[in-house]
């Protein structure tokens, strides 16, 4: 059912084979826990390992809180 969503999204957007490997290593690598989704926390984490910092106020933008 998740692999239907990928593709679904994929062939909305025009994205290839490569990104989304890409990108599920990505999600992958910055899911600490291993819970199967990411906070704000994992994903803090994971920008400023990639040389991104955001503020507390940007992270609560991305993910839509008040």
């Amino acid at each position: 059912e998740v692999q239907n969503e990928v593709k679904k999204i994929q062939k909305k957007y025009g994205l290839d084979d490569e990104f989304v490997k890409f990108s599920r290593a990505a999600f992958y690598t910055m899911d600490l826990d291993k819970n199967g989704t990411l906070d704000t926390r994992e994903v803090r984490i994971g920008l400023a390992a990639l040389g991104r910092k955001c503020s507390k106020e940007q992270m609560a933008e991305l993910f839509g809180m008040p």
